[in-house]
C-alpha cells in the first residue's frame, strides 16, 4: 500500500483569531491538507481558540485532528487526558488525538521510567475511548527522556526541526519546522508544520485504535517522499553568556530546539551552592 505525504499545520490560540477563510483558500488550492489544533492543556484548561478552530475548520471540510499538552503538576496524566476526551466528545477528528508531551520542569524532573509510566498512563485513558490517538514529542525526548521501545504499540508524532529526522521509533507524521515554511500567508515565519505519511482520515474512519499494525508508518510508493531518519545534533560550549545568547536566537530563528544542559561557571564555592539550591528549587539536575 502507498500513500503520498500529506503536508499540514497545527495550531492554538497562539495563532489569535485565525482567518480560516484563507486556509481554506491554501486547502483547496493543495498547500496543506489538514490542521491540528490544541484542545487543551494541563489538568482541564481548554484552549479558549478551539471550539471555533474545530468549528470553522469543519465548515470548510478541512480536517482536523487535537492534542493536549501535559503539564502534570495539578493533576495526572488519568486526569489531562479525561479532560481532553471530554473537550473532544462529540467531535470529527480525521487526524486523531495527540498527548503532547514536552519540557516542563514537571516532566522533566523525574527519572525516564516514572517519565515513560505516567506517558503510557495517559495514552492508555486515550486509546480506551476508542479513539485514534498518539504521542507528539520531539526526538530528544523520545530518543533519549523516555523508554522508547515501551511506545512501540502507539503512533508517534514527532518533532525535529531540521531535512532530517533521527527519532528511534516508527513516525506517522513528522513536525519538521516551526518557520511556516510552507508560506502559509499571515504568520510570517511562525508556523509549525508537518507531514503525515499516512491515510489517516482512511484509518480514523474505521474506529481502529492507535495500537499494534496500525502504529507502523505506510510506505511510500516508488517516486514518494520518504520519512527522513538521520539529522544532526550539536552540543556546543562551555560558552559565555553573550555567546550563549546569540546561539539561542540564532537557532531561534532557524526553528530548531535548544534543549540539554547549560554550563555556568567559573565559580567560588558560595555561589555554586546559591546555583545549586536554585536547580533544586527548578527541579532542575544540577552536575
Amino acid at each position: 500500500m502507498s500513500y503520498k505525504t500529506m503536508t499540514g499545520i497545527d495550531v492554538s490560540k497562539h495563532q489569535g483569531t485565525i482567518d480560516w477563510d484563507s486556509l481554506a483558500t491554501q486547502y483547496k488550492a493543495g498547500k496543506i491538507g489538514f490542521v491540528i489544533i490544541r484542545a487543551g492543556y494541563g489538568y482541564s484548561t481548554v484552549d479558549p481558540q478551539f471550539e471555533r478552530n474545530y468549528r470553522e475548520a469543519i465548515k470548510r471540510g478541512i480536517p482536523v485532528g487535537a492534542y493536549w499538552y501535559a503539564y502534570w503538576s495539578k493533576g495526572t496524566p488519568t486526569d489531562e487526558c479525561k479532560a481532553f476526551l471530554a473537550a473532544v466528545s462529540g467531535k470529527s477528528l480525521a487526524y486523531g488525538i495527540w498527548y503532547d508531551v514536552e519540557y516542563e520542569r514537571s516532566i522533566t524532573c523525574m527519572p525516564k521510567k516514572e517519565r515513560t509510566d505516567k506517558v503510557l498512563q495517559g495514552l492508555a485513558v486515550l486509546a480506551a475511548s476508542g479513539r485514534y490517538c498518539g504521542l507528539y514529542a520531539s526526538t530528544d525526548m523520545i530518543n533519549n527522556r523516555l523508554e522508547y521501545e515501551r511506545l512501540k504499540t502507539y503512533d508517534i508524532w514527532v518533532a525535529q526541526y531540521g531535512s532530517r529526522c533521527t527519532c528511534k521509533l516508527p513516525y506517522g507524521i513528522w513536525q519538521y519546522s516551526s518557520a511556516n515554511p510552507l508560506g502559509v500567508p499571515g504568520y510570517g515565519s511562525h508556523l509549525d508544520c508537518d507531514r503525515a505519511y499516512k491515510d489517516y482520515p482512511a484509518i480514523t474512519a474505521k474506529g481502529t485504535l492507535a495500537l499494534g499494525k496500525l502504529a507502523q508508518p505506510v510506505q511510500p510508493g516508488p517516486g514518494e517522499d520518504k520519512p527522513p531518519r538521520d539529522t544532526y545534533t550539536r552540543e556546543i560550549g562551555p560558552a559565555t553568556r553573550g555567546d550563549l545568547i546569540k546561539l539561542i536566537e540564532a537557532a531561534d530563528k532557524l526553528g530548531l530546539y535548544t534543549v540539554g544542559a547549560l554550563t555556568i561557571g567559573p565559580m567560588t564555592g558560595g555561589d555554586d551552592a546559591a546555583i545549586q539550591a536554585l536547580a533544586t528549587e527548578l527541579g532542575l539536575e544540577c552536575k
